[in-house]
């Protein structure tokens, strides 16, 4: 620190134990005092933080594990743009086109509406969940009726529409 200061990391991240025994998650941040031999140093105890990361991992993990598992069709749009920011298995499979396709999609190239509809949509869901009914085209180039519910999910700098699709094709056969 003192002979290459610039190479010296200035926060450390560790665990203390208490008198009392709990264990704690502190950040240390650590300065030379300019002209002196002397340092001075400052506790700040993150455990509250740590905790809420965790949780927020463990979250996080349990949503994308019923994203990926589900049987359901689902995928994540950005209003905005109608991009397809992630699709699980099952919409794959339902649209006939790789995961890694859809993600590279835009919600109207699936949709047959004409464009302004699909924009209005998404404008609708944004503000709260709602239900559709859409013609859908699958990579067969079939076009399927289907049934869409819709969620918005705040992110850190957006909103971004969860759908669950449908395939109401055989209820429509039947009617």
């Amino acid at each position: 620190r003192r002979n290459e200061p610039d190479n010296a990391p200035q926060n450390y991240e560790f665990q203390f134990i208490t008198r009392q025994g709990d264990i704690k998650d502190i950040l240390l941040n650590v300065a030379n005092i300019t002209g002196t031999k002397k340092s001075v140093a400052s506790l700040l105890d993150i455990t509250q933080r740590k905790k809420a990361e965790t949780a927020f991992h463990h979250s996080e993990k349990r949503f994308r594990t019923l994203f990926e598992l589900n049987t359901a069709v689902m995928i994540l749009l950005d209003p905005e743009t109608g991009n397809i920011i992630d699709a699980n298995p099952s919409a794959a499979e339902f649209y006939g086109y790789s995961l890694e396709t859809l993600r590279s999609m835009n919600i109207n190239q699936i949709n047959q509406l004409p464009v302004e509809n699909v924009t209005g949509a998404l404008d609708a869901a944004k503000k709260g969940g709602n239900n559709f009914i859409f013609p859908h085209k699958i990579a067969s180039g079939e076009i399927r009726p289907v049934e869409v519910l819709t969620s918005h999910i705040p992110s850190e700098d957006r909103v971004l529409i969860f759908t669950t699709i449908i395939d109401i094709h055989e209820q429509k056969k039947k009617e």
